[in-house]
């Protein structure tokens, strides 16, 4: 007969889990379970210590943004140098809006002529006396090639009509959000730490010649995008840029720490006036020539105020055969980095921009045996500027005296007429001097020179006296007056900069 298995083997069954499966099924939950607030915990801290280079990163970027200098280039870029200043906090380096008004906003970059005052105020900005003047020609031709630099803010200029401010920059110095182009108040795109906090109160530490405004003043957050912005101790020229961690607010530890990410001292994107140095080159004159009348001007340009600075070197002295003399800048003075333009001017007469000489290239002897000699240089072009020569001799009747003719007026007659002309007083004399019995000034055409001829004009022309005497004078009412001999200079930070100017660049023979 037929047995089920049941039966057959004497086996009851049961149904349920085993005590090894049940401790199986318990110990993978547990696995499970870890797993998940091991993976939760991963992510969180990968996220943490994304934020936290992302701040490291946005930090690079923005000191990038304020002063970038590429290694091995001698030029600069980024806000100094456009704007000749540091930016005030991150809206101004954003967006060029000001704060105070938020409808103002920056110049735009675009071409802008140097003006040069040659009064100006005791930190050598223009002081909107009425003797400024633009340069609006220059090197190397001052009909063909202008002076004009770049500067302003560099952007994209918008316009909304939608909220406030409703003009503004987008991609200057900073690279917006896709979509997120437009400036209207807390609405604004961020360029925050990578935590994207709000500033908290007290985060801004103004620089001392920044004035926040009473009224449409913006508030820290504005000013900072959830940064700390700080000049310390009201120090004009260094600015620290933190971030406040992840928890927002001062202080913490780990992720919360406040963390200093971004350093801009003096030297990072200026250069102290001092360590600013012009080497005048005597490429002219076979012999040391007294160049103590000649200054070097550096104009710089701030378009946060829209003004220009006319900075003077210390004068030059003695200028050596084909050699160099090296003056400085004032003490006290930043001068940020970038592109500026260098002049070389003459101190008796700012406004004398074409530097005309005359150098004595053969002195006459006691025994009236050989006549002086002197030599005539004006600035290239200066056939288009008007002028007049003035000549100091001894008095023939009085030789402890001397007697001075100036031309009639000024005008572009050719140097021969010029000096027919004085010949014509000297000979005619006047009330209380004496006569010259010939002429005592001849011109040679050939070689630019006029000649003091002592045996021609009696013992008067002897070498008893100094006839280094000749003066050029140009029309300081003219308009081609401010044709300056000038040059485009880089500064660059964190060095000393030596910048090179000769005489035969800004003066030569005219034909």
């Amino acid at each position: 007969m037929y047995r089920s298995p049941k039966f057959q083997y004497g086996i009851s069954k049961t149904s349920g889990f085993t005590l090894l499966e049940l401790l199986l099924v318990v110990f993978i939950m547990s696995v499970l379970a870890f797993s998940a607030v091991s993976l939760t915990n991963t992510m969180d801290s990968s996220q943490d210590q994304y934020r936290y280079e992302r701040a490291n990163n946005q930090a690079v970027g923005l000191k990038k943004a304020i002063i970038d200098r590429v290694d091995g280039q001698e030029v600069v870029s980024g806000f100094v140098a456009d704007m000749g200043d540091l930016p005030d906090n991150m809206t101004e380096l954003a967006f060029g809006v000001k704060d105070g008004d938020p409808d103002d906003v920056f110049p735009e970059n675009q071409s802008i002529a140097p003006r040069f005052d040659p009064t100006p105020g005791v930190d050598y900005y223009e002081n909107g006396s009425g003797d400024e003047f633009a340069l609006l020609l220059g090197f190397p031709s001052p009909v063909s090639t202008s002076l004009n630099l770049r500067k302003g803010y560099r952007g994209l200029a918008l316009q909304t009509n939608e909220g406030t401010p409703r003009n503004f920059y987008m991609g200057g110095y900073l690279s917006l959000k896709p979509g997120k182009n437009i400036y209207e108040g807390l609405g604004k795109p961020r360029f925050d730490d990578g935590w994207g906090n709000v500033s908290p109160a007290n985060s801004y530490t103004k620089r001392e010649s920044y004035t926040i405004p009473a009224s449409n003043a913006f508030g820290d957050d504005e000013l900072t995008h959830g940064w700390e912005w700080a000049f310390p101790d009201n120090v004009e020229t260094s600015l620290i840029i933190s971030s406040y961690g992840k928890n927002g607010e001062q202080g913490g530890t780990d992720y919360d720490e406040d963390l200093v990410l971004a350093t801009i001292h003096a030297d990072d994107w200026s250069v102290d006036s001092t360590d600013v140095h012009v080497e005048l080159q005597n490429d002219v004159f076979e012999v040391e020539r007294d160049c103590s009348d000649l200054r070097a001007l550096l104009l710089v340009y701030n378009a946060k105020i829209n003004k220009w600075r006319s900075i003077p070197s210390l004068n030059f002295g003695s200028s050596p055969s084909n050699g160099f003399s090296r003056i400085a800048f004032p003490a006290g003075l930043r001068i940020p980095a970038g592109t500026h333009v260098l002049l070389l001017n003459r101190e008796s007469n700012s406004r004398t921009t074409p530097l005309a000489l005359a150098d004595e290239v053969q002195a006459g002897d006691e025994n009236s045996t050989q006549p002086e000699i002197q030599r005539l240089l004006f600035a290239p072009d200066s056939r288009l500027i008007k002028y007049k020569l003035q000549v100091t001799l001894p008095d023939p009747d009085d030789l402890s005296n001397s007697v001075t003719y100036i031309n009639d007026a000024y005008d572009l007659l050719p140097l021969s007429t010029k000096i027919s002309e004085l010949n014509t007083k000297f000979r005619d004399g006047g009330v209380g001097v004496g006569e010259y019995d010939s002429d005592p000034l001849e011109y040679v055409a050939s070689d630019n020179t006029i000649k003091l001829d002592a045996a021609a004009a009696t013992t008067a022309m002897t070498n008893n006296r100094d006839f280094a005497n000749i003066q050029i004078l140009f029309d300081p009412t003219d308009a081609n007056n401010v044709l300056i001999r000038a040059k485009h200079i880089n500064i660059l930070p964190g060095q000393t900069n030596v910048l090179q100017i000769s005489l035969s660049s800004t003066v030569q023979p005219q034909p």
